[in-house]
């Protein structure tokens, strides 16, 4: 009814229009001349003005009740003009259908926007749940944060106060060290002299004071013992007195540590009064030993001068036997079984014979005259006879040091033959062929011996002696071979088929054990030692260890005779070179050879460091080892 009431008053305005029109006189209702409004539009403007002036502005629809007033005057109008009103009728049809799609769109897009609404205060109350989350997640790492750097400055301070602890113990380590390397320097010095005291003994030819000196060395060395032990425990003390108050000593027990350091100091005091009294008894007998044992050895010796040497060396096999005893005797009983006793010997004398061996084991048994008895009384062995002498096993000894001194001097006069004059190139080549174990300091003590010069002075000696005076010199030297000569073994060890099938390892004429170092290695080491000794310093004196039938395979070159390869070895291109041993092998050959196998590497002038393999073949040859064969070649891999 309300939406009727706008069509009601247009209806009636029209018709009120159409009275008018009816009763109008003196103009035109349509048209009107210059300066003169038609009445129509008088009319249509005076109703126009009047509805909207009618309608109120706090009218919910006011929008549409104006359009409403628009649609009755343009219906008016439209009616007016007959001639136009399909046209205009046509404009205000479209501009309806328009206006009714655009209020459609209206009320579709209010929907939306409740919609849109809707879920825009959803998100903002997402963002805003979200935003209180970080905040809580942000406090919560913050006080983690604090928490994190409050651990690390506590873990700071307890470095700090670690460090200062682990600085505190290094500073009392550094000192323990200093005072253990002092008392360690100490007591090697002291083992030195009493070595030095001990070699400086003569126990032949004078029973009366052997005797005493035997005693009195055992003696001493008991009480020696007990000293450093004493020693050890003082210091023990004193290292758990620092130990338990390093920092401060708590007054009750002040006295009690007073009195304990008295003690401690007195104790030193006699320690050390003990020692005096001890060095000055050694001190007495060596100089008596020294002025009687000067006198019986004398008489003793080969040809009436003996080297002093001679003595001190036997001296010191005697010493090195019993500290080898001793080391065997795991008991402390003083006694050994014969197995036990054997396997010592051979520790102490590698190189003598099972024959030598077994004569040293009868002397000791019919020594202590308890042949039927299982053990030994090692320490008896040492004690002198009844007229102050030597007993059977020492002497026994001595003697068959005497033996292998005079066989190895026999052996270099054999390997020097005819010479008449000998250099010190000439007797250096014959001690290295004779002795392939010696090693570089044992040679220059033997060729200082030979040509009465210091060790210093032989690469200036040119003057060739007699060979008969470097013997002589030899013979009354502490010289020994170091090492198996073929004179005593005749061949290195070979393999023979046993029983079973099985190689087993023997010596033809020597001695071996598998619990010893095979002879084969022996020779072999000291053959690949002193090949490469020459070749780093003169590869021209190579030419002594080969002979006019070894062959040389250098780099895929063959080269056949002595002169050939010291040639070859010459001629290559670099001025100096330095050898580093890798590994070593070594092989006994069915014919009585010795095959080596040596792996390292070198280094040649300025070139970079390459590695090497280089196999000999050592043959005995009229008492002498020499290479038959040598293969060398380059570690250099081309995988292309």
């Amino acid at each position: 009814m309300e939406e009727e009431g706008p069509h009601t008053e247009s209806a009636d305005t029209v018709q009120v229009l159409t009275a008018e029109k009816l009763y109008w006189t003196g103009g035109s209702y349509l048209y009107a001349g210059p300066g003169r409004k038609p009445r129509l539009l008088k009319q249509l403007e005076s109703y126009l003005n009047r509805e909207l002036q009618s309608i109120s502005s706090t009218e919910p629809n006011l929008k549409e009740l104006k359009l409403q007033v628009y649609r009755d005057v343009f219906d008016c109008f439209i009616k007016e003009f007959q001639t136009y009103q399909p046209l205009l009728s046509a404009i205000k049809k479209e501009y309806d259908n328009t206006l009714a799609y655009q209020q459609d769109q209206i009320r579709e897009q209010g929907s939306l926007r409740s919609h849109l609404r809707l879920v825009t205060e959803e998100c903002d109350k997402k963002i805003q749940a979200r935003l209180a989350e970080e905040q809580t997640e942000i406090q919560t790492l913050k006080r983690e944060n604090q928490q994190l750097q409050k651990h690390v400055e506590d873990m700071r301070e307890s470095r700090k106060a670690v460090q200062a602890v682990v600085d505190r113990l290094q500073s009392e380590l550094s000192n323990q060290y200093l005072q253990f390397r002092e008392e360690h320097d100490a007591r090697k010095l002291l083992i030195c002299q009493l070595n030095d005291l001990r070699s400086c003994f003569v126990k032949e030819d004078h029973p009366a004071d052997e005797n005493t000196e035997a005693k009195n060395h055992t003696e001493l060395q008991h009480a020696l013992k007990v000293c450093q032990e004493d020693l050890a425990k003082v210091q023990e003390e004193l290292n758990n007195l620092k130990a338990e108050y390093w920092d401060v000593v708590p007054l009750r027990n002040w006295n009690t540590q007073e009195q304990i350091h008295k003690q401690t100091l007195l104790q030193l005091k006699n320690l050390q009064g003990d020692f005096d009294q001890l060095k000055s008894e050694y001190d007495t007998l060596r100089e008596l030993h020294r002025r009687d044992g000067v006198q019986t050895e004398t008489d003793h010796s080969i040809s009436g001068q003996m080297d002093e040497s001679v003595y001190r060396g036997q001296n010191q096999i005697q010493s090195d036997l019993l500290k080898v005893l001793i080391n065997a005797d795991v008991t402390e009983s003083g006694t050994l079984t014969a197995q036990e006793f054997r396997a010592a010997l051979s520790t102490a004398f590698p190189l003598k014979s099972d024959q030598a061996i077994d004569e040293l084991v009868a002397s000791a048994y019919r020594k202590l005259s308890s042949s039927c008895s299982d053990t030994i009384s090692y320490q008896r062995l040492y004690s002198l006879g009844a007229e102050g002498r030597n007993g059977e096993f020492l002497s026994l000894v001595k003697k068959q040091s005497l033996e292998e001194r005079r066989l190895y001097v026999s052996q270099l006069r054999k390997q020097l033959g005819n010479k008449g004059q000998v250099s010190v190139s000439d007797l250096h080549g014959t001690l290295m062929r004779t002795d392939p174990a010696l090693d570089s300091d044992t040679l220059d003590w033997n060729l200082s011996l030979a040509f009465q010069v210091k060790k210093e002075e032989l690469k200036h000696c040119a003057t060739p002696l007699d060979t008969e005076t470097i013997l002589h010199c030899l013979t009354v030297a502490d010289i020994s071979s170091k090492g198996p000569h073929p004179s005593k073994t005749d061949t290195v060890p070979s393999l023979q088929r046993g029983e079973y099938g099985v190689a087993v390892s023997v010596c033809v004429a020597g001695r071996f054990r598998m619990g010893d170092k095979p002879l084969w290695e022996q020779i072999g080491s000291s053959f690949v030692q002193h090949y490469y000794q020459l070749f780093d310093s003169d590869r021209a004196q190579l030419g002594a260890i080969y002979i006019d039938a070894s062959c040389l395979t250098w780099e895929g070159q063959q080269f056949q005779g002595k002169n050939a390869i010291v040639e070859k070895l010459t001629s290559l291109p670099f001025t100096k070179i330095a050898h580093s041993i890798t590994a070593q092998d070594h092989q006994p050959t069915p014919d009585s050879c010795i095959m080596s196998m040596v792996v390292g590497q070198l280094k040649a002038d300025d070139d970079s460091v390459m590695g090497f393999h280089q196999s000999f073949i050592l043959k005995n040859i009229n008492d002498a080892w020499v290479c038959t064969n040598d293969m060398f070649r380059l570690a250099i891999h081309n995988f292309g």
